[in-house]
Order: structure tokens, then sequence, then C-alpha cells
């Protein structure tokens, strides 16, 4: 197994103490990266925050007039679009249906020729 005093297993065990030599450098060496200063924008007052101040909302909320403005507005918007569904007797679905079912034969025959 050893030929002129070298053997596998001690060339296999400096690798690996090398190895993990390296982690623990690596590792030990992104604990030392503590900033002492506040980020931008912040400052360091020394106390701890006050965690129990009210929130305040960033906008007022809908009324019940404008919720139902906008409901108004949403199904409108839906009756306009069964409409145009209907007009053309195919829905987004059935197209996409038959699209798919044909789109493999259609790439294959573009690769072929």
């Amino acid at each position: 197994m050893s030929q002129a005093g070298f053997s596998v297993h001690s060339y296999l065990a400096a690798r690996g103490r090398t190895a993990a030599a390296l982690l623990a450098a690596m590792l030990l060496s992104a604990c030392g990266s503590a900033v002492d200063e506040p980020a931008a924008g912040m400052r360091k007052t020394g106390t701890f925050p006050n965690l129990n101040v009210p929130m305040h909302a960033a906008t007022t909320q809908f009324t019940p007039q404008e919720a139902r403005a906008g409901a108004a507005r949403l199904q409108g918007a839906l009756k306009q679009q069964q409409a145009l569904t209907a007009e053309n007797g195919t829905t987004n679905t059935e197209e996409l249906r038959r699209l798919g079912s044909t789109h493999a034969d259609d790439a294959l025959k573009q690769i072929e020729q």
C-alpha cells in the first residue's frame, strides 16, 4: 500500500485537515464583521424602540358608497366581457385548449423542416 513512505490514508487525512482548517477560517471571519454604525437614516439613541405607538393608515378607507360604486364598475366590466365572449362564440379557455392541442404538432413540423 505504501510506496516510498507515501500512503493514501495519510494523504487523505492531511487534505481533510486542510479543508477543515480553511472552512473554520471562513466561518470565523464572518463573525468579525460587526458594524457599530447605524444604517443610513437611522440614529443610535441608546434606548429600546417603543412598539406601542398607534399605527396610522396611509390612506382613508373606502366609504360604503365608494365600495358600491367600485363593485358596480366591476359588474359592468364583467357583463361587457361576457357579451364579447357571447358574440365571438368562443371563450378564451376553448381557444387555449385548441391552441394547446395543435401547438405541439406545429412546433414539431417546424423543427423537422
